[in-house]
């Protein structure tokens, strides 16, 4: 119920809860920066990764470094907000189809 108020609750919740990928989205749905309180095991899950940034674009910055360069990640992420290219490795935010994908969604983010 707390989630429903506030994606940061996550911080309170159970280890089992914070493990949980179904619980951990649900608190992405609400806040971005959920993801801060998940743990380690769940944010070392690709498919996690790719589910949350289809979810939040933008919590790609609370991603550990490894997805930061996965390009399918990434490219999922900017493909729905391009802004997301900023959180990024920097050989990603060179790469010529993940810029282009992600001025194509949101131009302003050619400055990243």
């Amino acid at each position: 119920a707390a989630l429903r108020l506030d994606g940061d609750a996550m911080q309170f919740a159970a280890s089992a809860l914070r493990s949980d990928p179904t619980f951990a989205l649900n608190a992405l749905k609400l806040d971005s920066a959920a993801l801060r309180w998940c743990t380690g095991v769940l944010l070392e899950n690709k498919q996690f990764a790719l589910d949350a940034v289809a979810i939040s674009p933008l919590s790609l910055e609370h991603l550990p470094p490894q997805f930061k360069s996965d390009r399918d990640v990434v490219l999922t992420a900017v493909r729905i907000n391009g802004f997301a290219l900023q959180y990024a490795s920097s050989h990603l935010r060179e790469d010529p189809e993940v810029v282009l994908e992600a001025i194509e969604r949101t131009p302003d983010s050619l400055g990243f």
